[in-house]
């Protein structure tokens, strides 16, 4: 059983190109190590991250030391909506790598804006737990409630996507104790 992200490979065929949204501790613990493996295996290639850009400075000399992508992208930080300049920013970069899938590893409270623009790009996706949060969520019963709406936005989303082609959406949740871990 292929247990790298579903990513089977003919012979002689080229890696997958991925992009990985946020590149902090969680993805450095988790997400990096794997990456690497199967990027020196030949099944996939880290094309694109995309992290805050008050973290450049130590989120590419960590990447210079460990899995260098084909293009960094810098942004300022967003919440509940992504920001015009983003989403031009992060469609081209599609474009020159066409990336199979994206791994959002980000703030909470950037998750569903991601998500959403990836499943209109049509990507696969491993999201990070929780799918979304709202600041104030725990006191504030409405932002509670949009956490509601948002995994109701994403889970309509993913249906119409899949009415199109067939791709994976999966959130990640992590046992930090599980021994497959």
């Amino acid at each position: 059983m292929d247990k790298g992200f579903g990513l089977a490979m003919a012979s002689g065929t080229t890696a997958h190109p991925l992009m990985l949204i946020g590149v902090g501790p969680h993805a450095r613990t988790f997400y990096l190590p794997l990456l690497a493996r199967l990027q020196a295996a030949g099944r996939l290639r880290l094309a694109v991250t995309v992290d805050l850009e008050s973290s450049r400075e130590a989120v590419a000399g960590f990447l210079r030391g460990s899995i260098p992508p084909d293009e960094e992208i810098y942004v300022e930080p967003f919440s509940a909506h992504m920001p015009d300049a983003v989403r031009v920013r992060l469609d081209a970069a599609v474009a020159r790598h066409a990336p199979v899938g994206v791994i959002i590893s980000t703030d909470p409270l950037s998750h569903r804006a991601y998500a959403a623009w990836a499943l209109e790009r049509g990507l696969n996706i491993l999201l990070d737990k929780p799918i979304s949060s709202r600041a104030q969520a725990v006191t504030d019963p409405a932002a509670a409630e949009g956490i509601v709406t948002d995994a109701t936005m994403l889970a309509a989303a993913y249906e119409r996507l899949q009415a199109r082609r067939a791709t994976c959406f999966s959130v990640c949740a992590h046992r930090r104790y599980h021994p497959g871990i």
